[in-house]
């Protein structure tokens, strides 16, 4: 698997263009990851999901990292079925399909077909369809933004770890079976944040 180590320099400005495939290419040294994904409007429903789980102080700080971020489109629920992620009783299957969607490091170039490990604990298949980078074999990146901190991809697809189910409803609901546990960047008080993000609603 090869790293594209792509660290923008702070006094790079914005750049925006598009790949061979189609795909918007965005640089903005100046944001760090969180802070784009707050700003994008399109990215409401997953911002919900990082805030609620703690992510967010991550994302905002740390790095170096590379954010499969799917679009408010690619979660296919009602209102009523995404409340439903935030209920209590349903905290840690949040947890995982959130840190499913985050990896270390910064990954834009892997040979098809590359694996890397997501923060939930397991890996994630990357691979090149039609010039634009696929995950999973079901989540196409429409757009790439690179911030201080790491890469921001933006799909179409929703990325549901094994372990865990939608059902019908559009409930989270886990399978049988174990599901490994991750590495959890999260803080104690990220409990409090469950149902309250009133800047992604």
């Amino acid at each position: 698997m090869r790293t594209a180590f792509l660290t923008p320099k702070p006094e790079e400005p914005t750049f925006d263009c598009r790949t061979p495939g189609g795909a918007r290419l965005v640089r903005r040294p100046d944001r760090s990851l969180a802070s784009l994904i707050r700003e994008e409007s399109r990215l409401s429903h997953f911002g919900r999901c990082l805030l609620a789980t703690g992510l967010f102080e991550d994302l905002d700080e740390g790095g170096s990292y590379t954010v499969f971020a799917p679009l408010d489109s690619a979660f296919e629920l009602s209102p009523t079925a995404f409340e439903g992620w935030f209920a209590r009783e349903t905290t840690s299957l949040l947890f995982d399909v959130a840190e499913f969607h985050v990896t270390r490091g910064i990954w834009s170039e892997p040979p098809p077909p590359g694996r890397v490990p997501s923060l939930e604990g397991r890996s994630l298949t990357l691979e090149w369809a039609s010039d634009r980078l696929l995950v999973n074999r079901q989540a196409l990146v429409q757009e790439t933004w690179l911030a201080k901190n790491g890469l921001l991809h933006l799909t179409d697809k929703l990325l549901i770890p094994s372990g865990i189910q939608l059902e019908p409803d559009g409930s989270l609901a886990a399978e049988a079976g174990d599901r490994p546990s991750g590495m959890r960047l999260v803080y104690p008080s990220a409990a409090e944040n469950l149902g309250v993000a009133r800047q992604f609603e």
